[in-house]
């Protein structure tokens, strides 16, 4: 899990979006959900929660006997149920959930919305002596991608970290990106090739199971 719980949440979330089901289990805000649509079938967990319908056509009358505070979804047949939900005093927010750049938004707004709060993880690129990415890097993308924020965003680009400087920064958690290169050394061209090679080698797999993971051991078995 990549966020922590900062304040008990008072919403209530029927989930028609199986996209959205399935990040608000990630999250661990799964006590938000009091229902989903019956394509939401992951986590086998969602399945206990009550069915409202389909995915783009829910009953709005199985969706009030939940009594939630939004309704999530991504596509609706009928745009009209939204403004009957509306006038109900229940909100709807829609996720598209149909090209990858969509779910980081989507899943920064979840966590919102539940108040959760990403944890701050430092990325490390080389471990001695520690240098580490601040933001506007590669790592930094991966680090939002995956529902983390960057615990070093103070600063742009690769930069060396010391010991009393990490402590001031107090990081939940490092991710090793190092894999045994030291990106500072390289020219600005072929430090640039080496990171786009590594985009593509670590989201062959991100596309179709883009999680949240707390160290770089979870994200090379997700990855591939």
């Amino acid at each position: 899990m990549t966020a922590t719980v900062i304040f008990a949440a008072a919403v209530r979330l029927v989930s028609c979006a199986p996209a959205a089901t399935e990040t608000i289990y990630d999250l661990g805000a799964e006590d938000c959900l009091v229902g989903r649509s019956s394509a939401c079938l992951y986590p086998a967990a969602a399945t206990n929660l009550p069915s409202v319908g389909g995915y783009s056509a829910p009953s709005i009358e199985r969706i009030v006997a939940c009594a939630p505070t939004h309704v999530l979804v991504s596509y609706l047949a009928d745009p009209s149920l939204s403004n009957r939900l509306e006038r109900l005093g229940i909100s709807v927010l829609q996720f598209p959930c149909e090209r990858l750049k969509d779910y980081a938004p989507m899943r920064a707004r979840l966590a919102e919305l539940c108040g959760m709060r990403p944890k701050r993880m430092l990325a490390v690129v080389q471990k001695e002596p520690l240098i580490v990415a601040g933001r506007d890097t590669l790592p930094d993308d991966i680090l939002a991608e995956v529902g983390c924020a960057n615990a070093a965003a103070n600063r742009t680009g690769y930069f060396v970290l010391s010991p009393e400087a990490r402590v001031k920064l107090a990081p939940e958690g490092e991710v090793d990106f190092s894999m045994n290169y030291d990106l500072t050394r390289l020219g600005p061209n072929l430090r640039g090739e080496i990171e786009m090679l590594r985009a593509r080698i670590k989201d062959l797999k991100a596309t179709n199971d883009l999680k949240a993971h707390n160290d770089l051991n979870d994200l090379k078995d997700l990855k591939g």
